[in-house]
């Protein structure tokens, strides 16, 4: 099995002490003739572990994470959204700016001399 071949849910459940013995023997067969894939689980395993009185780690359904995601993208969408319509007011203020002083700069040439 190569590196590539184990699924993240599995390493996961393994992560957690969570594993079916058939996970465990899949993770057997991945780790055979590579000892440096038991060091990469133990130390995974160290960074899950859990502290005396904390809850279990919290987890996600692939759907959960693809609505998240989603809802993440409509988010950002309607800001890009308010962020284009405040840049366009921006500039029509700008150039009502510039329009005016121009104006003022004229009447004072053609009135004030």
């Amino acid at each position: 099995m190569a590196p590539d071949d184990v699924p993240l849910p599995l390493l996961e459940r393994y992560a957690i002490g969570q594993c079916t013995p058939e996970d465990l023997a899949e993770l057997e067969a991945w780790i055979d003739g590579q000892p440096e894939r038991r060091l990469f689980l133990d130390r995974l395993q160290l960074l899950f572990a859990l502290p005396v009185g904390r809850d279990a780690p919290v987890t996600f359904s692939a759907s959960e994470i693809e609505q998240a995601w989603g809802r993440l993208a409509d988010r950002m969408s309607t800001q890009a959204a308010h962020d284009r319509a405040r840049a366009t007011r921006r500039g029509k203020l700008a150039t009502i700016g510039v329009v005016c002083v121009a104006l003022i700069v004229a009447l004072w040439l053609i009135f004030g001399r």
